[in-house]
């Protein structure tokens, strides 16, 4: 049976958030480390309190910019993409810095929610470029970050972009996403690249065929990084400790989505995939919010392990902004919907 568009789309996300959640429990920690604590297979189930972490909560807030900058402009430009973005993650940062909804700030439905205050490890990178009072374009860059704060919130982007905008649309506006806060090309160039595979994985490619795609849209090392993780994915059973010998832990941008990458080839399936993508040394929580964005979108919402849902805390929160997320792409613009986005 055909895998619908709102089931990719709500697949997507769920996935990301799972293996947002699943990475938690791993993040900091050493492969030893890992094993010790979680036995010789590694971590293989959501451990409790099943919270996803600032990668998700990012993830969330990225919907809200780039739904705003759409029912603002049809076609945003490049200055106002930058502003929506800049605008949601300024309410992201709020929530981190206040601790509580109480004071029922203005902003988007999330800054009422109470589960965004959780402060979950958030990247310095986000924190101190938000705090600075200042906005990072492709023209003008922050800082000299190359961290993987920029290509895990990124997602949305390729999810929402759909009739109207190419995979160079797509690219271009996943980019602004992460030159808000980071300022490296390495920090920057993954975002776009994410969200252009995201958008195609939605219309039925393979996690090969998008990285194919990317061919002549992306830097030339950021090709043949990503070639090498199919090409490493696809060789078999990932082994943790050749995963990161070979791409990287994943704390900047291109070895986190390369590390995505390869471990979403390398299935065969979306649970064996997410456990190759958090049990190893690194930042396993971004590598598997990105590989859970990634392969759910290729595989829709009916195929992430009932389980893993049910024990992931937020997972009703995760659902509902799905929904508003197909509500939007079939046209819902109604003062409801849009208030709720203001």
């Amino acid at each position: 049976m055909e895998t619908s568009k709102s089931d990719r789309i709500l697949g997507s996300l769920m996935a990301g958030a799972v293996g947002d959640c699943l990475g938690a429990a791993t993040e900091f920690k050493s492969l030893e480390s890992i094993y010790r604590h979680f036995g010789p297979a590694g971590l293989t189930e959501i451990h409790p309190p099943g919270r996803f972490t600032d990668d998700t909560q990012m993830t969330l807030f990225t919907v809200v910019g780039v739904v705003r900058a759409l029912l603002a402009e049809n076609r945003p430009s490049s200055e106002q993409w930058t502003n929506a973005f800049h605008v949601a993650y300024l309410e992201w940062l709020r929530t981190q810095e206040v601790f509580s909804d109480t004071d029922k700030m203005r902003g988007s439905w999330l800054v009422h929610e109470s589960t965004m205050y959780r402060r979950e490890a958030p990247g310095h990178t986000c924190l101190s470029a938000l705090r600075s009072g200042e906005t990072g374009t492709l023209q003008y860059r922050l800082n000299d970050s190359m961290g993987c704060g920029g290509v895990m919130r990124a997602a949305p982007v390729g999810l929402l972009l759909g009739d109207g905008f190419s995979r160079a649309d797509r690219y271009e506006v996943g980019c602004l996403s992460a030159a808000v806060t980071h300022g490296h090309d390495g920090g920057i160039h993954p975002a776009g690249a994410f969200a252009a595979m995201v958008g195609d994985l939605l219309c039925g490619a393979t996690i090969e065929e998008a990285v194919v795609e990317l061919n002549g849209l992306i830097p030339n090392d950021l090709q043949e990084l990503l070639d090498f993780a199919v090409e490493f994915g696809s060789s078999g059973a990932i082994e943790p400790m050749s995963l990161c010998d070979e791409l990287g832990q994943g704390w900047v941008g291109d070895e986190a989505l390369a590390v995505a990458v390869a471990c979403a080839v390398s299935g065969p399936d979306i649970e064996t995939a997410l456990l190759a993508s958090i049990n190893h040394d690194g930042d396993t929580d971004s590598t598997g919010s990105i590989c859970g964005n990634l392969i759910g979108a290729m595989v829709g919402i009916n195929s992430v392990p009932k389980r893993w849902i049910d024990d992931a805390a937020q997972s009703d929160l995760i659902r509902q902004v799905g929904a508003d997320c197909v509500a939007f792409l079939d046209g819902d613009r109604s003062p409801l919907f849009s208030a709720r986005y203001a």
